[in-house]
């Protein structure tokens, strides 16, 4: 069983320095340091947050070992939960930059839209 659990370790990570694994997480403007914990998440069987391109939707849940581009067991949607946390950590009417390696990328505006 154990040669078995080392198998499908070793699978998972060939699968994560694929090419196109590589590409997507580049895609979606990973770290390194972020790409390590997600692998290190779905290597100890942790829930990891994720979102789906298809649905739209951020999901929480456990991710399948022999194939990690799918999700194992049951997933739960995330969505207004993440969206109620951002909401929190950036108020309407601020405005805040997001620093990735150091330097800053991003800048996030909440704006409340009157009914």
């Amino acid at each position: 069983m154990e040669s078995n659990s080392k198998e499908v370790l070793d699978q998972l990570t060939e699968y994560y320095k694929s090419d196109e694994v590589q590409n997507s997480l580049q895609n979606q403007n990973l770290t390194e340091e972020k790409r390590g914990q997600m692998e290190t998440q779905v290597r100890r069987n942790l829930p990891v947050l994720g979102y789906s391109p298809l649905t739209e939707r951020i999901y929480l849940g456990r991710v399948n070992k022999k194939r990690p581009n799918e999700w194992s067991g049951e997933k739960r949607d995330m969505t207004s939960n993440f969206i109620q946390v951002l909401l929190q950590k950036f108020e309407p009417g601020t405005e805040s930059q997001i620093t990735v390696g150091g330097k800053p990328k991003y800048t996030i505006t909440v704006r409340e839209i009157s009914a």
